[in-house]
């Protein structure tokens, strides 16, 4: 596990660290969620994750109401699931659970 404080610490992190999954804010310093996923989908299209990589965007811009817009950044990212915030502990869980379904089992468990 890893993290990073702003949008391109986060592009160099994963591009070193090849995770399955990749959290992020929607609005983070210098590049922001939107941005730095759809920059792990062209890295993704040139092989960068072998084995792929899935995006959960985390985000405040509750977009819900005006689907034709949430719709255009949702395209425009190609992030895998989008969850608004507030949101529950037990949401962002099972998200990841459907995001990674098998691949699941292969990541340590972690002490809350």
């Amino acid at each position: 596990m890893s993290t990073a404080a702003n949008g391109l610490e986060a592009l160099g992190t994963a591009r070193s660290f090849q995770p399955d999954l990749v959290l992020l804010d929607v609005m983070m310093p210098g590049e922001n969620g939107y941005r730095v996923s759809r920059m792990l989908r062209e890295d993704e299209a040139l092989g960068v994750y072998p084995n792929g990589v899935k995006i959960l965007l985390l985000t405040a811009r509750d977009l819900s109401s005006d689907p034709e817009r949430e719709s255009m950044f949702c395209e425009f990212s190609q992030a895998d699931r989008t969850i608004y915030k507030p949101f529950d502990l037990e949401r962002v869980i099972a998200e990841i659970g459907n995001l990674l379904g098998d691949r699941i089992e292969d990541l340590v468990q972690l002490p809350c």
